[in-house]
């Protein structure tokens, strides 16, 4: 980058139920970790148990890997996918019910900071007062505080890979880099 250059960004996104019900479920996933071991701990230890009245005498060692890999995978697996249908149902019931609408969200990122506006909303977020930069295979989020997220959803940008890059490269060279949750590439 040229001393001179100075590098900005702007894209407009539409939010779709499909885009909130993706970030909803990754927010569910991230607030329910502790759950989840919880639920694999007890259903393991639930299926070590089973499995000592089930067996006459003491069970083999390999009985004892079977019971308990079985209780960590539907103890991980089955409250993780409840709580991912749930929210599912949950938004798609707040669309058909018209209480949430798509919209569309206007981006502007520069040496400044981010600049979203929906048409009734303008948001100005510094880049060293905001929460935090996190991507994902399908999203970037962009959180101006703890509690409020903005969606970039990546499948809309003019080139995936190449807009993808650009905007990590962008954020690495404004953000503070204990604000960025980004991935490689």
């Amino acid at each position: 980058m040229d001393a001179m250059e100075i590098m900005e960004y702007h894209h407009s996104f539409v939010i779709r139920q499909e885009e909130t019900v993706r970030f909803q479920q990754f927010q569910a996933a991230q607030r329910t970790r502790r759950f989840n071991l919880f639920c694999m701990l007890g259903l393991t230890a639930l299926a070590r148990f089973i499995l000592a009245k089930v067996v006459d005498g003491t069970p083999t060692q390999m009985q004892v890997i079977i019971a308990c890999t079985i209780g960590m995978v539907v103890g991980l697996a089955l409250p993780y996918f409840l709580i991912q249908l749930m929210v599912a149902f949950n938004i798609s019931q707040k669309y058909l019910s018209g209480q949430a609408h798509e919209y569309t969200v206007d981006m502007d990122i520069n040496p400044g900071g981010i600049y979203l506006t929906d048409g009734k909303t303008e948001v100005k977020v510094y880049f060293d007062k905001m929460f935090r930069i996190r991507e994902t295979a399908a999203d970037f989020f962009i959180y101006p505080d703890k509690e409020t997220a903005f969606l970039l959803p990546k499948h809309q940008l003019d080139d995936v890979k190449k807009d993808s890059k650009y905007l990590r490269e962008l954020f690495r060279t404004y953000a503070p880099a204990n604000k960025l949750q980004l991935m490689k590439g």
